[in-house]
């Protein structure tokens, strides 16, 4: 495995996956950073895992349900 996918999952807070170019894309905090875990669930694989810019996280907005 993805030695930080791994760091992630064991430390990491998972917040959400949404689907994005044909490929499962799981967000994470750890510390006070977000990352991105691409998961191809044709080959059963991690693809990347990247730090997410601000950019990246715009793709997440629909996902988020606010409590009020």
């Amino acid at each position: 495995m993805h030695r930080t996918a791994e760091l992630l999952r064991n430390d990491g807070t998972y917040l959400l996956t949404i689907e994005y170019n044909g490929l499962q894309v799981s967000l994470y905090s750890l510390e006070e950073e977000f990352y991105e875990v691409y998961y191809n669930t044709t080959r059963n694989a991690i693809e990347k895992v990247i730090q997410a810019t601000q950019d990246d996280l715009k793709k997440y907005l629909n996902g988020i349900a606010l409590k009020l």
